[in-house]
């Protein structure tokens, strides 16, 4: 039962996210408590080895084992709770709420509706917001802001890969609209414009001429294309929130 439970994402796409978010996290989260990094060490290594199998449990309704994960995973938060007490209540509520919506979206629409792949992809971004919690027993405003700006590129750029498939039919503007709402991080931030130049090229190149990929090659070359763009624009992220928010 074990190895059938046990495994890294079969996506790397969301391994990476997982492990990018929660150094991220680390990153901003400003003064770190010794039990509180260990806490998020645990969070992370449930997160990232049983991601697959909680999916696969919600996805065929085996109830059992679908709360036997979710127990798991949620043991380092219910541990930060005891330890820090209400101060990191917020963010874990937070991120209880995306993973309740993403529920609510596969139970509504089902699991290969493109809004709940879409809307899925905010989730591997979570760590970016909770490690600071665990760490260091909140998440200052700069935690706060790039964990909106990671979700709204990790949303964006699922949108972005389902436009680009040449078996899909989705708008080219869905990318844009999943994108806008960004632009409400600015005054807090604004020197995020840097790093945000890259994603609106590309969802402004994509409105003007799409490439469709349809091919296997193809689309995992695709898929390292994006991962390479997280990776530099989470670390662009990261360094300005560091400094200037």
């Amino acid at each position: 039962m074990a190895a059938r439970i046990i495994g890294k994402p079969r996506e790397p796409s969301v391994g990476g996210m997982l492990v990018l978010s929660w150094i991220i996290g680390l990153l901003l989260a400003g003064s770190l408590d010794t039990i509180g990094v260990l806490l998020a060490i645990a969070g992370l290594l449930l997160n990232f080895f049983t991601f697959d199998a909680t999916m696969d449990a919600m996805r065929a309704r085996k109830a059992k084992r679908w709360l036997l994960l979710v127990a798991l995973n949620s043991a380092p938060y219910v541990a930060g709770i005891a330890y820090w007490g209400s101060r990191v209540i917020l963010p874990i509520l937070v991120g209880l709420a995306v993973l309740s919506l993403h529920l609510v979206l596969a139970v509504r629409l089902g699991w290969k509706s493109p809004a709940t792949y879409i809307f899925g992809a905010s989730i591997p971004v979570l760590p970016e917001l909770l490690t600071p919690a665990l760490v260091s027993g909140s998440a200052r405003i700069g935690a706060w802001i790039a964990w909106l700006l990671l979700t709204f590129y990790a949303v964006t750029t699922a949108a972005y890969v389902e436009t680009r498939l040449a078996y899909r039919r989705m708008d080219p503007r869905v990318p844009l609209v999943t994108w806008l709402p960004s632009l409400t991080l600015v005054p807090l931030c604004p020197m995020l414009l840097v790093a945000m130049l890259e994603p609106w090229f590309k969802v402004a190149s994509n409105l003007r001429g799409r490439r469709l990929v349809g091919d296997p090659q193809g689309i995992r070359r695709m898929g390292w294309i994006e991962l390479s763009r997280l990776f530099l624009f989470a670390f662009l992220v990261a360094l300005l929130a560091r400094m200037y928010c």
